[in-house]
This record gives structure tokens, C-alpha cells and sequence, in this order.
């Protein structure tokens, strides 16, 4: 069994494992025995290591830093905190050193940033007790790298997207962004006196190449090129040809030179890869030959050098298959994917595309999807993967003369589009089972009288997919992704209050409405559909479908609109016709800081005379212990929250609050996963609960809470409501809700559309925020 093989096995069980829990929560015994089986195959074999306490920590702290460079950041995991946990009660402080820094690195690259911090200060600690320059020059690598990549605050992100919004070419780096390179900038001087100190050439390459990172220009050269002069100092070869490979991969993205370094830069990519290139042929290592090659075909890449990239790239590809090094044949089939099409070869791009999603789906559950910048790489190197494919499948069905084989291709880029929105809600929750989606043969089953509206951003076009009950239909906009974003971000700004004054919205409105529905109205008259069902893209998830206008009419007007994370993510039963018992809790207090909500009393109250059966749970009364006993006692249909809440763009940003404290989208699943009997939540309404301004991907929490609560749909807000209009559209929705013939888009349509009618509620801002997510019927 190769060591990809193992450690993917061994995901696959945790993720088997924690289905299995969710089945015996729900009283599901068969199913979870069935997949407790299913786990139990993929059990690890022990690997020899010693049973002494310190050789052991050691042992594992050299294999776990090789998970964690291989990006298997979960397998690292187990390996480092047992050895911290070893190494804490060792009298050494040279392996509590060691121990510190690599479970303080590992949980840099997981962006757990604060016990990342206090594990690499305790390593500096530790490493000067015991007289190791090495290991505290690497801890103040790592702490650099923590403090380059300091997020903004949500406040300073919101004002720059706003200036983004209304047209600035120019932006102020905030300055808290400008504190943290400083404080990056000093570990990573300190580091290199310390490496210097301990004749460390691999950690000074290191350190150099992030100081190339964070600066531009003639400097950035520089370091780059002290970073070379180290490497080849280096004596581990393997080590010295990854550090080779990953300056040469730096080398053409330096900023701020002029044409004379940006020569120098160049050359000094190509002769770094070249002297990897040489010293890897000496060795019997597949893996660093797979590197360099692959590398080479990249730079020729940038230099539109398409054929020899290619060849470079195929045979990169080769050396991965031989030892299936999966992340390395993913890296090299997304790069003969752009290569080919590049060099005019659709079709062998398109297989090449195949092929490194197929790689993707592989690997998963252990791809490192963030950054050290706080911001998730997902966008940057797995988006583009399956964007890529989707493009060129959509390109191929409009050539392909065949009816048959042009539908083929389009439910081809159909399915990818929906991998892709689990691949990223799985992003989002850095859970690889948050989303797992349904079979595929499942999405053709579209209603009569409803479409799936799937708007897909690409660089040069927007293309618009649509699914209905007869086939799939695309239509390409010649607008740029970028325009597209700008205008969205317009109208999400515009639909929100400026200094307490509406604002007007109808530009944006209709331009939206011109790109996202007058190109397939036609089709959607012919097959009279009433219900649209939006899996939007990017910021297009910042605004209500339902608010975009032809100057006439609403879209809320003609359709019942629902959002959908993806439609393989839904489970498309409709809601059994039955008494809704229903939970109801709100916060109309003061708590931790936030302000009375004097609203919610009256929407409750207003509630508990419209909802037949109910519980309700009030200020002091909605505390955590409470909720989780109700939920877990008592099969409730419908589960009402109105208190403060808000949808960021990480879970960790992302909570509804109780009396006693904040619920986060994880503890939040834990609750409302003790749901008593078999009988799913039907229906999870946060009334009070806006997501954050500005951040595209705040409104995936949003779009995600029904999956993590369990269930079935989600009625949420894009902004903070007034209280006049909560409190007369949420007890209209219930009300239609319980009528037979209802769905609950349509309920959700009707109640919109009652406040729509009133004069001094007709503005979006008051009935457009109001999204229903999930299942629709």
C-alpha cells in the first residue's frame, strides 16, 4: 500500500466514523453499523515506532513535519500533538523545543493562529533555554509568516470594499496589514541572525525567500538571490532541490522591477531549476525529478513557451504516476490543461481537465485549502480546476452538432459546477463532510414549472446554466467576471441604509436583471415557471435574486425564488403536510455587548398566536443547556431563532447568540444534531441574523447552516431587518406555510409580497434581505 493510499484510508475512516455518529443520533442503528464496517476496513496499520517516550516524540515530530510539508496536514495532526503531548512531560528542553515548533507550524498552515503564536513563543523559549539557534530561527520564520498574513478586521475590510464599490483606484493598505509585515519583517531578521549564528544554511533560504514575500522591487531580488546562495549551501540534496524549486517558482512573480531585473529574475529562475534539474538526475527520487520537471514546464508556461512546457509537463506527469504522488498528478493534469488549451488542443485539455478532477476528488479531504494569510486559498488552487473544465465543456457543447451528445456535455459541466459548491462549502468548515452530495442522476429530475439557474463567473464571459424539466440550456453574456463582481458589489451596497437614508438601487437592479434573467426569459415563459431556484457564484451570493428589476416588475413579482448551496446538497422531498410543532427562542435583552432587540419580544409574541404548537424559550430561557434539551427531547418540525447573529467569512466568524454565550456553526451542529426521533428539522428561520458586509463568501455560512444544523431548509437574512418589517413578514410566511397547497417558496413570496404592496415598506431593504435556503417544496 503506497503512503498517499494510507493516509487517504485513514480520512476516509474519520469521515465514515463521523456519519456513522450522526446515524446514531438520529436513531438510524442499521446505517450506522453498516458504516462503522465501512470505517473498520480502512483501519491504519500501525507503523514501527519507538515505545520509549523521548525517541518516540522525536520519531514522530520527523515524520509529522513530512506529513505537514506534504500538505497532509490532518495526518500531521496526530503525529505532532502526541509528540507534544510526550514532549511536554520530557525534562528536555531541546525536544519540547522541537516538539513546540512543529505542532506551532502545523497549526499555522490549519489557521488555528492563536495556539500557532503561543506554541512558536514557547518554542523561541524553549530553543534559548537549550541553546538552539537552529530551532529559533525557524520559530520566527513561522511567527512571520503568522504576522505577514494578519487578516484585516472585518471593519477595515468593509470600508475597503466600499471604496472598491463606489469606484476608488486607490486604497489605503489599512494599517493594522501594515503592523504585521513590520512585525513579519522583524522575526524574520531575527531568524536570519539566528541562523547564521547556527550556520543554518536551509532555514536562512527559507527566511530570505519570505522577506522576497513580503517586499518588492530591487529588494525582493535580493533577498531572492541571497535565498539561492544559501541553498546551495544546503546538504541534504532533496532538501536543497526543494528550496531550488521553490525559489525558481517565487523568481517570476517578484513585483516592482524594471526591465532589467526583471531579466535577472527570470535567469535566475531557469538557473536554479537547472541546477535542481542536474542534482536531481543523480538521484533514485521520483518524486524531486516529478518537481523540477513540472516546475520547468510552469516558467516555459509564463513565457507563452507552450510545446516545450508541454513535453516538460507530460513527463512530470509520468514521474507522479509512478509513484502515485496524487497531489502531484493534480498539479500536473491542471497545468497540461491550460497548456493544451493554450497551444489550441481543446479537447486534449479537456482530458487533461478530466483527469486532475478526478485526481482532486481523491485527494479531498486532505488538501490544505487555506493560506497563511488568513484568506482561503481555495479560489487560487482549486476553483480553477473545475472553472477550467466547466469552460471548456460549455465552449465544446456549443460546437458539438449532436443535440445528444452538446446535452451530454452540458450536464457534464452541470455536475462539475456542483462539485465545485461542495468542494467549497467543505472549504468553508474546513470539514471534508459538510457537504455530501446526492447522486448526480438526481439533479435531471427538475419540476415541471420550476429551473435551476447556475450563473458561472468566468474571466472573459458570464454563462448562464440552466436546468429545466426538459434538459439543459447555457447562454454566454460577453461581460467580464470582474464587471459582473463590481456591479453586484454595487447593488449589495446600494440595497443597504447610508447614514440611515435608502439608498437608490436601480441602476445595478437592472443591469443585473439584463445579464442573470432577460437572456433566459424566453424559456422560462415557455415552460411557465414559477419557481427559480438560484445556485449563485462569488458576490452574486451577496444580493437577493428576488430584487433585481426590468424597471416594471420585480423578479419576486414573476418568480418564488430559493437559494441553494448546490442542488446536489438538497434533499428535494416536500414538506410533509403535518402539525408544525415548532421551537421558538429570542433574545430581546442586552447581551455581551449587543444591543436590545425590543422587536423580538413582539415577533414571539406574534408568533406564539399563528404557530398551533410551540415551546418558546426567552431571554434568560434560551441558554444553551435548554435549547440542546428541547431539541434533543422533543421532535420539533420548525426551529425560530431571532437574536443576534451573523454569517462571516470563516465559521469561526460566524454565530447566533444565546443568553449564555455564543453558538458558533459548530457547536450549533451539535445541538441541533441530538434532534429527537427520525424526523429531521424542517425548517431553521434566524430572523435577527445578517452576514457581514462586504465578504463574498460570509453568505456561504449562510447558504451552509442547514447542512451543519441538519436541516432540510434555512430561511435567513442578507442584512440586519427592521423590526416593523420582521415583524409583519415572519408571521405572514408561517401562516401561509401551514396551508396545504403552499411550498415554502411560495410562502416566503407571498409574505414578501404583502409587504411590497405597503408604501413605506416597498423598498428592498425592508422584504429582499429575507432568502429561503435549501429545499423549497
Amino acid at each position: 500500500m503506497t503512503p498517499e493510499r494510507l493516509l487517504l484510508e485513514t480520512d476516509f475512516q474519520r469521515c465514515y466514523w463521523k456519519i456513522a455518529m450522526s446515524f446514531l443520533s438520529r436513531a438510524l442503528p442499521v446505517m450506522a453499523v453498516l458504516l462503522l464496517i465501512l470505517c473498520s476496513r480502512f483501519a491504519i496499520a500501525a507503523t514501527d515506532l519507538p515505545t520509549d517516550p523521548a525517541p518516540r516524540a522525536a520519531a514522530l515530530i520527523d515524520r509529522g513535519e513530512t506529513l505537514r510539508l506534504q500538505g497532509r496536514l490532518s495526518q500531521a495532526s496526530a503525529d505532532l500533538e502526541e509528540a507534544w503531548r510526550l514532549a511536554q512531560a520530557s525534562p528536555d528542553p531541546a525536544l519540547r523545543a522541537r516538539a513546540a515548533g512543529a505542532i506551532g507550524a502545523l497549526y499555522l498552515f490549519q489557521q488555528r493562529l492563536a495556539d500557532a503564536e503561543t506554541l512558536l513563543r514557547r518554542s523561541l523559549e524553549e530553543a534559548q533555554t537549550a541553546q538552539l539557534p537552529a530551532v529559533a530561527a525557524a520559530a520566527h520564520n513561522h511567527l512571520g509568516l503568522l504576522q505577514a498574513g494578519r487578516e484585516e478586521p472585518d471593519q477595515a475590510r468593509a470600508e475597503r470594499q466600499r471604496w472598491l464599490v463606489r469606484g476608488s483606484s486607490t486604497v489605503t493598505t489599512p494599517q493594522e496589514k501594515v503592523q504585521g509585515q513590520s512585525l513579519a519583517r522583524a522575526d524574520y531578521e531575527k531568524g536570519l541572525a539566528l541562523a547564521q549564528l547556527a550556520n543554518d544554511p536551509e532555514v536562512g533560504a527559507a527566511l530570505y525567500l519570505n522577506l522576497a514575500r513580503l517586499d518588492a522591487g530591487s529588494v525582493a531580488l535580493r533577498h531572492l538571490q541571497a535565498a539561492h546562495t544559501q541553498a546551495q549551501r544546503i546538504a541534504a540534496p532533496a532538501n536543497r532541490i526543494v528550496q531550488f524549486v521553490a525559489i525558481s517558482r517565487h523568481a517570476p512573480s517578484l513585483t516592482g522591477l524594471n526591465k532589467a531585473e526583471t531579466g535577472q529574475a527570470l535567469r535566475l529562475s531557469y538557473t536554479t531549476l537547472r541546477e535542481a534539474a542536474a542534482q536531481a538526475a543523480t538521484l533514485d527520487n521520483q518524486r524531486l525529478r516529478s518537481l523540477v520537471d513540472g516546475q520547468l514546464g510552469a516558467l516555459y508556461e509564463s513565457q507563452h513557451r507552450f510545446r516545450e512546457a508541454i513535453t516538460l509537463t507530460e513527463r512530470a506527469a509520468h514521474a507522479a504516476d509512478a509513484i502515485d504522488a496524487t497531489d502531484l498528478r493534480l498539479r500536473w493534469q491542471w497545468q497540461l490543461g491550460r497548456l493544451r488549451r493554450a497551444d489550441g488542443d481543446p479537447k486534449g485539455a479537456l482530458v487533461a481537465y478530466r483527469q486532475a478532477i478526478q485526481h482532486l476528488q481523491t485527494l479531498r479531504f486532505d488538501i490544505p485549502v487555506r493560506y497563511v494569510g488568513g484568506r482561503s486559498s481555495f479560489r487560487e488552487t482549486l476553483e480553477p480546476v473545475y472553472l477550467g473544465a466547466v469552460d471548456l465543456l460549455l465552449e465544446q457543447s456549443a460546437r458539438e452538432p449532436d443535440s445528444t451528445h452538446a446535452q451530454a456535455l452540458l450536464r457534464e459541466a452541470r455536475d462539475t459546477v456542483e462539485r465545485l459548491k461542495a468542494a467549497e462549502l467543505n472549504d468553508y468548515f474546513q470539514d471534508p463532510c459538510a457537504a455530501s452530495p446526492v447522486a448526480t442522476a438526481e439533479l435531471d429530475r427538475v419540476a415541471p414549472h420550476t429551473a435551476v439557474l447556475y450563473p458561472i463567473l468566468l474571466p472573459d464571459r458570464l454563462e448562464l446554466l440552466v436546468s429545466l424539466s426538459d434538459g439543459q440550456r447555457r447562454v454566454a453574456i460577453p461581460v467580464p467576471a470582474a464587471t459582473v463582481r463590481q456591479t453586484a458589489q454595487e447593488l449589495a451596497q446600494r440595497l443597504r441604509p447610508a447614514d440611515d437614508a435608502l439608498q437608490d438601487y436601480a441602476q445595478p437592479s437592472a443591469q443585473l436583471y439584463q445579464w442573470l434573467i432577460a437572456p433566459i426569459d424566453g424559456w422560462l415563459t415557455e415552460r411557465k415557471v414559477d419557481t427559480l431556484i438560484f445556485v449563485p457564484d462569488g458576490p452574486l451570493r451577496l444580493i437577493p435574486l428576488a430584487a433585481l428589476t426590468n424597471g416594471q416588475q420585480f423578479v419576486l413579482e414573476r418568480y418564488a425564488v430559493v437559494t441553494a448551496p448546490g442542488m446536489s446538497l438538497v434533499d428535494p422531498r416536500p414538506l410533509p403536510r403535518q402539525e408544525l410543532r415548532s421551537l421558538l427562542a429570542g433574545i430581546s435583552e442586552s447581551v455581551e455587548g449587543f444591543p436590545a432587540l425590543p422587536g423580538v419580544k413582539s415577533e414571539i409574541q406574534h408568533l406564539q398566536t399563528v404557530l398551533p404548537t410551540q415551546q418558546t424559550l426567552m431571554n434568560q430561557g434560551f441558554i444553551r443547556a435548554r435549547f440542546q434539551e428541547e431539541v434533543r427531547e422533543t421532535p420539533y418540525r420548525v426551529v425560530h431563532i431571532a437574536s443576534h447573529g451573523e454569517f462571516g467569512g470563516t465559521p469561526e466568524k460566524s454565530f447566533v447568540l444565546a443568553y449564555d454565550g455564543r453558538l458558533d456553526m459548530n457547536q450549533l451542529e451539535e445541538l441541533m444534531q441530538a434532534q429527537a426521533g427520525e424526523t429531521p428539522i424542517e425548517l431553521l428561520t434566524l430572523s435577527a441574523c445578517q452576514t457581514a458586509e462586504g465578504d463574498d463568501r460570509a453568505p456561504l455560512g449562510l447558504g451552509g447552516v442547514a447542512l451543519k444544523a441538519g436541516a432540510r431548509s434555512a430561511v435567513g437574512s442578507l442584512w440586519m431587518v427592521s423590526d416593523q418589517a420582521a415583524q409583519a413578514l415572519i408571521p405572514a410566511f408561517y401562516q401561509q406555510l401551514q396551508k396545504p397547497e403552499v411550498t415554502k417558496a411560495k410562502a416566503l413570496q407571498q409574505a414578501q409580497l404583502r409587504l411590497l404592496k405597503q408604501p413605506d415598506l416597498a423598498h428592498p431593504f425592508f422584504w429582499a434581505p429575507f432568502i429561503l435556503i435549501g429545499n423549497w417544496l
